[in-house]
This record gives C-alpha cells, sequence and structure tokens, in this order.
C-alpha cells in the first residue's frame, strides 16, 4: 500500500547519502472528525524529502475537498490544483519551498479515506541511486529513505539488460570490497536469487529476478542504531 501510494502521490562508508533526512516540517491539518496515522513521518522519495500520513474521516470525499478548497482560498477562489489520480481526488498547493498534497476517495457514502503529503521539491538532489553500487546502465525506478529514529532504512528498486547471474557476481564481488560480509545466497540456480550482506550495524538484503529479457534487483539497506544513539542523526557518509 505504501507503495502504491508514494508512487501517485509523487507522480503529481555506508550505502546512506550524505544528506541528512531531518527536515522542519510545517503541518497542514486534516479536516474536523478525521483520524489520522503516520505513513512516513521523515523519507526522502528519489531524492525529495516528504512526509505521509493516511486518515480516514467522517467527511465524504467532497466535504473533505471542500475543507481544502476554503482553507486554500483567496476570498474568490481557491489557489489550489485538482485532479484525478487512479481511484483518488487529488487537491494541491505550493506554499513557499513546500508542496502540500492531500488525495481522497469514498469509503461509502459519508466517509473517505486518503492520504495527506507535505514534500519540499528542492534543487541539487542526489540522483536516485546515488552511492549504492550499480552495473552499467542499470536504472533506478525507486530510491527511498525512511528514518523511524531507531533505524535508516533505504529501499531500491532497479533493473537492466545484465543476466541475472551477472548482476549477481558483480554485488558478491562488489560489496565485499566495500566492507559487506556475506551472509546468506538463496537459491544456487534459478530465475530469482537473493543476498544478505552485513556490515558492523548495517544489513543489506538483494533480490534478483529475471524478467523479459532483463533483472529487476530490489535491494534494502537498513541502519541500526545502538539503545544509546536512537535519537541521535549521525552524518551520513559515501558508500566507500
Amino acid at each position: 500500500m505504501m507503495r502504491r501510494a508514494l508512487a501517485m502521490l509523487t507522480a503529481a562508508t555506508s550505502l546512506f547519502a550524505s544528506q541528512a533526512l531531518a527536515v522542519s516540517w510545517p503541518e497542514l491539518p486534516a479536516p474536523p472528525r478525521t483520524d489520522v496515522q503516520w505513513v512516513a513521518e521523515d523519507m526522502e522519495f528519489n531524492g525529495m524529502p516528504m512526509q505521509i500520513r493516511t486518515f480516514r474521516s467522517q467527511l465524504s470525499m467532497d466535504e473533505v475537498l471542500a475543507h481544502y478548497r476554503a482553507r486554500w482560498s483567496n476570498g474568490k477562489r481557491c489557489e489550489c490544483v485538482e485532479n484525478r489520480v487512479g481511484p483518488y481526488r487529488q487537491i494541491a498547493r505550493g506554499e513557499g519551498r513546500y508542496f502540500y498534497t492531500v488525495q481522497v476517495r469514498p469509503m461509502d457514502a459519508r466517509a473517505s479515506q486518503g492520504y495527506i503529503a507535505v514534500s519540499m521539491p528542492t534543487r541539487g538532489v542526489l540522483k536516485p541511486g546515488a552511492g549504492f553500487p550499480q552495473l552499467p546502465a542499470t536504472q533506478v525506478v525507486n530510491d527511498i529513505r525512511t528514518d523511524d529514529k531507531e533505524t535508516l532504512a533505504r529501499t531500491l528498486l532497479m533493473h537492466n539488460a545484465h543476466s541475472l547471474p551477472a548482476n549477481v557476481s558483480f554485488y558478491e564481488r562488489e560489496l565485499p570490497l566495500q566492507g559487506w560480509q556475506p551472509v546468506e545466497r538463496l537459491p544456487r540456480q534459478g530465475l530469482a536469487r537473493s543476498l544478505r550482506f552485513r556490515r558492523a550495524a548495517e544489513e543489506a538484503t538483494l533480490v534478483f529476478n529475471h524478467y523479459g529479457k532483463e533483472t529487476v534487483i530490489g535491494a534494502t539497506v537498513v541502519q541500526h542504531r545502538f539503545a544509546g544513539e536512537a535519537h541521535a542523526r549521525p552524518p551520513r557518509t559515501s558508500v566507500r
């Protein structure tokens, strides 16, 4: 669900980036009679800092949209943009350095569900996949970084035209050169493989799948904070 929400919302050494995730976020209040929960409080999607909440409201979809139209009105018209994104109605507005997006769809005749996102489009952000080893001509679809106070996590989705064995061999050769120790390799043969590595407080898992004439690679890197560092934000170094 989170991946789908991210895809729609964004349509409008260590393997972590050197740029910190911490951002001073403004608050976009939810409508009345609405329950809100965090999806991601502090994250980056393809280099863009953002945060996302999900909500369930006793208001209808039209009432939620009317709430934000009124909030963003200059007295004559709403200074916002509205459109459809899949099953959702979307209303969005830019204010200064921030961009606000609300997506909502009906749950029934008198209730609705959706997402509230605040993003900070910036210049000079790192290219998706920056700092993560890749074979030549690899395309990075998603590069997501999250910080939940106890762990830093980075998830990448990539694909290339190299064979699955060539990709597996590349990471088995490249990651140990950067201090990663192999932990697990499953299976030895087949159309899907997985590798797991560990380095100090970091764990890396890579999953390889054959799709048509391409190989799809999913990579997850998790950096665990120790108990005494649970609320610290250590600087992030380059891949090497």
